[in-house]
């Protein structure tokens, strides 16, 4: 950068390599020029650090904080002309460079700067000439304490429990060291509130620094608490105060499952009937009393598919968790491929029970039919047919069978058995043979169930037999003899005959009239456990 018009210069070892540097108050271009040493008469520029908008006409070099690093003053004016009102501090980092500097106000048309100890307290003041109001500005060094924010609000916290620290900022924005003397609490609820262990602020904060108070809240009884924090400190308007307010709430506990819902299963990969799957629920106490467990139990649709381990006390402290292992095992077959229950938690926290749900996509079959009743007389077959369909890819081999079936009659499958493809839905017949009546000699004048035959040959006979009775016997001949002979035996085989139309023995009488609920039945073996079983129903309706 190139000097234009400089007005004062001052001379000093601004980064300490034993080499005289030059600071410069270059009044046309607005800034403070730095210009580092070679220690052979030359100078290489180092900083161009804006001073202000006005002219500057005076620097002067000195170290006003007491770290033995030279700092550079600046007064900012530009004659009659203008009203320039202030001064400029830049304190030196020891390297030759100056961050942004202090601008303080002084009187109008500052000149010329003079550095001194005018209180007596150990520390360099300023003295301004001002040449336009003529007047002097004297600037004694002191710190400054500016808290930030200055309000903390910790909100709900239960009754004897401590709150996350919360943080203020103390920054001296002065030019001299600020000693503090004391953080303390005071107010109503002052012994409710603490210094948290990791704040940095200490006995003295240098200028241009800053340090952290971090406050916690730990309230003993419900309600509003409401104190301050007091830094007392050399600063003006010492003690700085940060107001604080807090609730205290009653100790309670609480209860949250995770995750929800919980889901066993996809269309993608679903759970093969018959086995078992299992996903761990976590229940944690996110209350500020131990959590009193009464019962975890499963309810809904599949309730009984669903069971559970757990390493869940009676008692759950505050902030513990427990894990709740849910065991999946589909042992029903259908046509929705799906369960469905819920975890329930019941306790002592609100909103008891808490409850988490669940779904299972299951891969088994479905056995349907669209056939309710068929009609026939004995003799007669009734034919009923059923589909077998695969749910979610399911390719196992399923059984089949018929039950339900009456006395003389019989139920059968076919085929008694078939291997799904998981996709395509077969079908199977089912075949009801009902049984006739088979006898053929009957009473002719009585009863159905009777032998017809054999009682018109005992009927013959009893005529033969009268008729050997009432003949005159004198009057027969040798073929008579014959005929009456003739006559006795078909009366023997007569009485012999009707025997079984008294009751002795009947034919069997073919399936009996009603209506029979047949059952066919698709069952599934797994390689563990319980057979599934599938079931659908029709009536066979013999008259």
């Amino acid at each position: 950068m190139v000097v234009t018009t400089p007005q004062s210069v001052t001379a000093g070892d601004f980064n300490g390599d034993g080499i005289l540097d030059l600071a410069i108050a270059d009044a046309g271009s607005g800034q403070l020029i730095v210009l580092q040493g070679v220690g052979n008469g030359t100078f290489n520029q180092v900083q161009g650090e804006p001073i202000s908008s006005q002219d500057s006409y005076y620097v002067t070099a000195t170290d006003f904080n007491g770290d033995n690093k030279l700092d550079l003053a600046f007064a900012n004016s530009c004659g009659t002309e203008c009203t320039g009102k202030t001064i400029t501090l830049f304190l030196g980092n020891g390297n030759g460079t100056f961050p942004a500097g202090l601008v303080q106000t002084v009187g109008n048309g500052p000149l010329a700067v003079g550095v001194g100890d005018f209180n007596g307290d150990g520390r360099l003041d300023v003295a301004v000439a001002n040449s336009v109001d003529n007047t002097v500005s004297i600037l004694l060094q002191a710190p400054t304490a500016t808290p930030n924010p200055t309000s903390l609000n910790f909100g709900n916290q239960t009754v004897g429990t401590t709150s996350a620290p919360q943080q203020v900022s103390i920054t001296n924005n002065g030019s001299a060291t600020l000693t503090i003397t004391s953080v303390d609490f005071t107010g109503a609820n002052a012994s409710e509130f603490a210094l948290a262990s990791n704040s940095t602020c200490s006995a003295s904060l240098a200028a241009a620094a800053s340090c952290t108070i971090n406050v916690t809240f730990a309230p003993t009884a419900a309600g509003t608490a409401t104190a301050s924090v007091s830094i007392t400190d050399n600063a003006a308007g010492s003690p700085q105060t940060v107001s604080l307010t807090g609730v205290g709430q009653s100790a309670a506990p609480g209860a949250m499952l995770s995750p929800s819902p919980v889901n066993f299963g996809s269309t993608t990969q679903p759970q093969p009937v018959g086995t078992s799957a299992t996903l761990p629920v976590t229940l944690t106490n996110t209350g500020s009393a131990p959590l009193t467990i009464a019962s975890i139990v499963f309810t809904g649709a599949n309730a009984s598919e669903f069971a559970q381990t757990n390493n869940c006390f009676s008692l759950l402290a505050p902030a513990a968790s427990c894990t709740i292992s849910v065991t999946f095992t589909p042992t029903a077959a259908g046509g929705s491929g799906s369960a469905t229950a819920s975890l329930s938690v019941t306790d002592d926290a609100a909103g008891s029970p808490q409850t988490v749900p669940i779904t299972g996509t299951v891969q088994n079959f479905s056995l349907t039919t669209t056939c309710t009743s068929l009609t026939v007389v004995p003799g007669q077959t009734a034919i009923f047919t059923v589909d077998l369909a695969p749910v979610n890819g399911f390719t196992q081999s399923v059984s089949l069978s018929c039950s339900g079936a009456p006395a003389l009659a019989t139920c059968t499958v076919s085929p008694s058995s078939m291997t799904l493809d998981g996709s395509t839905t077969v079908q199977a017949k089912v075949t009801a043979t009902t049984t006739q009546a088979t006898g053929f000699l009957q009473p002719p004048f009585g009863r159905s169930d009777r032998n017809r035959m054999a009682g018109l040959v005992g009927l013959a006979g009893i005529t033969g037999l009268a008729a050997l009775v009432i003949l005159p016997g004198k009057r027969r001949v040798g073929p008579a003899r014959r005929l009456y002979g003739l006559i006795f035996l078909l009366c023997i085989l007569a009485t012999l005959a009707t025997l079984p139309a008294c009751g002795a023995r009947s034919d069997p009488p073919g399936t009996a009239t009603g209506t029979y609920p047949l059952t066919v039945t698709a069952t599934f073996q797994p390689a563990t456990g319980t057979a599934i079983a599938e079931n659908v129903s029709f009536n066979l309706v013999v008259q």
